[in-house]
C-alpha cells in the first residue's frame, strides 16, 4: 500500500530530473563559453607575438637599402666638397685681372720728384721713367746739384702749362700708375732727348 511520501516521491522525481538536465546543459554552455573565450586569447596573442615579431625584423630587413641610401648621400656630399676645394684651388690659381686703364688729359701738372706728376686730385707715378742716379748732377752752367733735384726739375719744365695725355690705372685713392705724353711723344723720349746731365763727384 501506498503511503502519501511515496506519491509526492514519484511527483517530484520529473522535476529532479528536469533541473538535473538543466544544470548539466548550463555546465556545458558555461564551459563552451570558457573555452571560445581561451581560443580568442590565445589568438590575440599569437598574433601580437606575430606582429611584434615583425616590427623588430623590419628594421633588420629594410637595413641594407638604409645603408645603401647613407652610403650614396655621403658619397654625394664627398664629391660635392672635392668640387667645391677644386674650384676654389682654381680661382686661387687664375691671374687677377688687369687694372682698368684709364685716360685724360692734364692741363696743369707738377712734378713732385723725378718720377711722379701731381695733378691736384691726382698723383700719377711714371712708371716708363727711371730713377735719378745717386750723387749730384753738374748743370750746363757748371753748377752741381743732386741728381734728384735735377731730374725733377727738368721732368716740370716739360710738363708745366702744357697739355699732357696720360694713360694710367689706379692704385689707391688719389694714387695712380702709367704714361704720358707731350704733342704725341712720351716724357721718356723727351727726356732722352734733351740735353743729358752729368754726374760729378761732389767737391
Amino acid at each position: 500500500m501506498r503511503t502519501r511520501s511515496h506519491f509526492d516521491l514519484e511527483r517530484r522525481a520529473p522535476q529532479a530530473a528536469l533541473t538535473l538536465q538543466a544544470g548539466a546543459r548550463t555546465a556545458a554552455i558555461t564551459c563552451l563559453a570558457i573555452a571560445a573565450t581561451w581560443a580568442v586569447s590565445a589568438a590575440r596573442l599569437m598574433q601580437d607575438a606575430d606582429e611584434a615579431g615583425f616590427k623588430a625584423a623590419a628594421p633588420v630587413a629594410l637595413w641594407p637599402a638604409h645603408k645603401r641610401r647613407l652610403e650614396a648621400a655621403q658619397a654625394r656630399a664627398a664629391d660635392e666638397a672635392s668640387l667645391e676645394a677644386a674650384r676654389a684651388l682654381l680661382v686661387k690659381a687664375l691671374p687677377p685681372p688687369p687694372p682698368q686703364e684709364l685716360e685724360r688729359d692734364f692741363t696743369r701738372l707738377a712734378a713732385l720728384d723725378a718720377q711722379t706728376l701731381d695733378a691736384g686730385d691726382l698723383r700719377i707715378r711714371l712708371t716708363d721713367l727711371p730713377p735719378p742716379p745717386a750723387g749730384d748732377c753738374r748743370r750746363l752752367d757748371g753748377v752741381s746739384e743732386p741728381c734728384s733735384v735735377r731730374a725733377t726739375t727738368r721732368l716740370d719744365l716739360n710738363v708745366r702749362w702744357k697739355t699732357v695725355n696720360c694713360r694710367y690705372h689706379m692704385e689707391g685713392p688719389g694714387l695712380a700708375a702709367g704714361t704720358c705724353r707731350v704733342g704725341g711723344v712720351s716724357l721718356a723720349s723727351r727726356l732722352e732727348q734733351s740735353s743729358p746731365a752729368r754726374t760729378a763727384m761732389a767737391q
